[in-house]
């Protein structure tokens, strides 16, 4: 549905903040040729990846 990187702005951090509808829909796309091509950019803004799943917690929405 959605990816969004974020840089730390001394440039050593990268969070690739991804949502999806859940975690099979983005297994399958995780598979695609055409996701695979575009997560090649993303190594070569980073030496070390560290992929994680979560969970929303909680959503604090401030109406504007």
């Amino acid at each position: 549905m959605s990816i969004s990187l974020h840089r730390s702005l001394d440039g050593r951090r990268i969070v690739n903040y991804v949502q999806w509808q859940n975690r099979d829909l983005l297994r399958s796309a995780h598979q695609s040729p055409e996701f695979r091509k575009e997560w090649g950019h993303f190594d070569q803004l980073t030496d070390e990846i560290d992929p994680n799943l979560y969970e929303v917690a909680q959503v604090i929405d401030s109406g504007q």
